[in-house]
């Protein structure tokens, strides 16, 4: 029983501690992501950011396609990351939800398709989720990017 209790334990220290990070397989390849950033600290105290934001981006990598942005928002908010990939449509979502505290804070966000087909593809940002007074979020479309993978053997 002490044992099962000490196994619990370093699995919630270490979901607490380490920065979110989700890796998803399925017929279109592979998609995972990190968030990682200002939050709450250990001892449950906001702290605050200096950091201004980053711009999104996406960029085409061998074949993989990658987003990366740094916002600054409400401490105490949290986001995941989520996709559909329709023929060569491709939508990310940043989805933020929470109440929010008083103070601001950076978080760093990057999302990566892994192992897409040759062609066109056509990447959609979103943000979306809830806002800090728990009404969902009009999706706001944050970059759009057209993207060609000319597969393996290309020049």
């Amino acid at each position: 029983m002490k044992n099962l209790i000490f196994l619990i334990t370093l699995f919630i220290i270490a979901v607490i501690v380490s920065p979110s990070l989700m890796t998803l397989q399925d017929n279109n390849g592979f998609f995972n992501y990190t968030i990682t950033g200002c939050a709450e600290t250990l001892e449950g105290t906001a702290t605050r950011s200096i950091i201004q934001e980053v711009n999104p981006s996406i960029k085409l990598i061998n074949d993989s396609i990658t987003y990366e942005r740094g916002a600054v928002h409400l401490c105490c908010r949290q986001a995941i990351m989520n996709y559909t990939i329709n023929n060569n449509i491709i939508n990310l979502y940043e989805e933020w939800n929470g109440p929010g505290c008083r103070c601001q804070c950076y978080t760093d966000l990057k999302a990566t398709i892994k192992n897409i087909n040759h062609g066109t593809y056509v990447v959609n940002v979103y943000k979306t989720g809830n806002a800090t007074s728990g009404e969902a979020i009009t999706p706001l479309l944050l970059i759009t990017e057209t993207v060609t993978y000319p597969g393996p053997g290309s020049s």
